[in-house]
């Protein structure tokens, strides 16, 4: 029974004496979701006196959740797309606290299987950590933000600029100081080279009379079929 009365026995003077009353002990332990109930009856002097007691509880749990904005429902994954080295794209998402306490929260975001030692982090959330409310939600901005990488050396074409492209996916920890209460939340990103070539290399004003203005065309051209440059 997940209710539990302390002491189940025991002896009660005449009215008005010192031990005319015995203070009880009421216990729960909730288990089970839902609601739960008990009824008590009391033996008085050997004879069944009747119900006395309705004992019931309300059992939810306390755990977070990553939700859309818009409602949606729950989120397991962020899918950044493709981000130009040394720029930065970023999601909002809520974290709810479903259950009756308040409780801390934190966001531990790993690095990527590529990044090197002394890479800057390619994820961040702001808040990382901090407090929800019972019942209540906050909203969480995740940010991805590739820093900038060398192109292979020997890669000159704009092929090769386009091929040199990395991929990052992390999944996100986020849990309370006890890790009694956590989440995961994937998160993926490729990370590219602006592609930009020129339709000529050198320009020749050649017999420029003085006085007078000369012009040259010259073509600028994104090879990107994903992301403008600016």
């Amino acid at each position: 029974m997940p209710f539990v009365v302390e002491p189940m026995s025991g002896r009660l003077g005449p009215a008005d004496s010192d031990d005319c009353f015995l203070r009880l002990k009421v216990s729960f332990a909730g288990e089970d979701l839902g609601v739960q109930r008990s009824v008590l009856e009391v033996e008085v002097n050997g004879v069944i006196i009747g119900n006395v007691l309705d004992i019931s509880a309300l059992v939810v749990r306390q755990q977070f959740e990553i939700v859309a904005p818009d409602g949606t429902g729950r989120l397991d994954r962020l899918n950044f797309g493709t981000v130009y080295v040394g720029e930065e794209r970023q999601e909002t998402v809520t974290l709810v606290n479903d259950g009756p306490d308040e409780t801390d929260f934190k966001f531990v975001i790993p690095r990527p299987d590529t990044a090197e030692v002394g890479d800057p982090p390619m994820y961040s959330a702001e808040p990382a950590e901090g407090k929800v409310a019972p019942f209540e939600q906050l909203s969480v901005v995740v940010k991805y933000h590739p820093p900038r990488f060398e192109v292979a050396k020997g890669f000159k074409s704009k092929v090769d600029v386009l091929a040199q492209r990395e991929e990052h996916e992390v999944t996100v920890l986020v849990t309370n100081p006890d890790e009694s209460q956590s989440t995961n939340l994937k998160l993926s990103g490729r990370a590219v080279f602006p592609a930009v070539t020129f339709s000529e290399h050198e320009l020749y004003f050649a017999n420029t009379q003085t006085g007078k203005n000369t012009e040259l065309q010259l073509v600028i051209k994104n090879h990107h079929d994903e992301l403008p440059v600016t």
